[in-house]
């Protein structure tokens, strides 16, 4: 379903657009500063729209709705978010408003970027050589648009891996993006893989140049459709694996100004911060109280009486008792 009028205004109210960069929106792929506008767009969005799955667990459906009015209304209206293929469908809807040519793709994701390995959750000793990236299924989704002669990943939703600008599908092609680290695309084969010679776009980090390349995503440029991450998403919940696990997660990029500069993350019962390079853990969670307060003040996300009420009884519930009074 195509965005209105006035629901796109609504949207680039929710994410505090300038009027400039929306007239230069307006202008379309073939504008004299559409790159730009599209880098803002995103910035903006990765400033006010979080990656978050509560719903998994604070409503009474215990899901994550993917049709285009369910997550317009959840994050325009509702000041919340979505996981990755909610918020990047969402995402296409306003680009291909103002006549931008973008689909969307699947995505692996490296065992050594994933969400607990990146955010310090758990430990990095368990990816292995970065040289030998593990790829797992398709579970991630990432935004294609082209903007002259030249096709970028846009990325809306992921997590500390993500990357807050467009990127350029160009074999080779390195920039620096969050707080010193570095990123490159790759056109290259997987090591390890039964064919070598197929090529997949491997995005890939590193925070000095005595580092190995680190392997974030891998994908290529077949376009997928809704139904397809509709029968991904079945595919997991039968699993009981991906972001259908029920684990309270709630992430947004931290800016000092226009510049990104780390993360702030709410993974099950703690509070993280990433700034420059440098994680630490700021709360720990005794209580649904606690995360509650926390998502409120540091996300914008208030949860209703009736929301709270829904994850009583559920496996991602904080239980009071576990207060450590003597810590």
């Amino acid at each position: 379903m195509a965005l209105s009028g006035t629901q796109v205004n609504a949207y680039l109210d929710r994410i505090c657009l300038p009027q400039p960069v929306r007239e230069s929106l307006k202008q379309g792929p073939g504008g004299p500063d559409a790159l730009s506008a599209v880098a803002t767009l995103q910035r903006h969005h990765l400033k006010h729209v979080p990656f978050e799955n509560l719903d998994l667990m604070y409503s009474s459906h215990h899901s994550l709705p993917q049709d285009t009015e369910s997550v317009f209304h959840r994050v325009v209206n509702l000041k919340r978010g979505g996981v990755c293929d909610q918020i990047h469908l969402l995402f296409t809807q306003l680009l291909r408003h103002f006549g931008f040519v973008v689909y969307c793709t699947g995505s692996r994701i490296n065992a050594a970027a994933s969400l607990p390995v990146a955010s310090g959750r758990a430990s990095s000793g368990a990816s292995g050589d970065r040289s030998k990236p593990k790829f797992g299924p398709w579970v991630h989704l990432n935004t294609i648009v082209t903007i002259g002669d030249q096709e970028y990943v846009v990325d809306t939703g992921h997590g500390p891996s993500g990357f807050p600008c467009p990127v350029p599908l160009i074999h080779g092609h390195v920039a620096e993006d969050i707080a010193g680290r570095q990123r490159r695309m790759i056109h290259d084969g997987i090591p390890g893989w039964t064919n070598p010679n197929q090529k997949w776009w491997r995005m890939q980090i590193r925070y000095s140049a005595s580092e190995d390349w680190l392997d974030v995503w891998a994908f290529t440029e077949t376009e997928w459709t809704p139904m397809d991450f509709q029968l991904l998403r079945l595919g997991y919940a039968s699993l009981g694996t991906g972001w259908v696990e029920p684990k309270v997660c709630c992430f947004r990029t931290i800016y000092e100004g226009d510049v990104p500069v780390g993360f702030l993350l709410v993974l099950e019962d703690e509070l993280r911060r990433s700034h420059k390079g440098e994680i630490e853990v700021l709360q720990k969670f005794y209580s649904e109280h606690d995360r509650i307060e926390v998502l409120e003040r540091e996300f914008g996300i208030v949860l209703s009486e009736e929301e709270q009420e829904h994850i009583l009884g559920h496996p991602a519930e904080i239980q009071d008792d576990g207060f450590d009074y003597y810590g």
